[in-house]
């Protein structure tokens, strides 16, 4: 697991409710297992990821990335990532990786449209 200022291993629903991680040598957070639910909170100028996903399910809701040194929030391919409504991201790796990074493996998604679509 990548060091973080702090790394969640555990299983359990852990939440993070209007926490910062900032100023942190490597990720801000880092999530190995379980199903935590983040909201609410900031990540700014961690020197990596802001939220690195190794394992587990998390929630990421009305939260906000600023300034890290790469990807707002990076997991791997095949995880399940739900909330993710909200969030605001801006000058992650120097404004080009305001984003989620999704690494390796298969992917699955599940899509409602909303909206009108327009007869040609």
């Amino acid at each position: 697991m990548t060091p973080a200022a702090f790394s969640l291993a555990a299983n359990g629903a852990h939440t993070f409710d209007n926490v910062t991680f900032r100023n942190n040598a490597m990720a801000g957070l880092t999530i190995g297992n379980g199903t935590p639910t983040v909201t609410n909170c900031t990540f700014e100028n961690n020197t990596g990821f802001a939220i690195n996903v190794t394992g587990g399910a998390p929630a990421i809701n009305s939260s906000t990335f600023t300034g890290n040194s790469d990807y707002a929030i990076a997991a791997e391919a095949s995880l399940q990532l739900t909330g993710m409504a909200s969030l605001t991201a801006t000058n992650n790796g120097s404004g080009a990786k305001n984003a989620t990074l999704l690494r390796g493996g298969t992917s699955s998604f599940n899509f409602k449209f909303v909206g009108r679509r327009d007869e040609a």
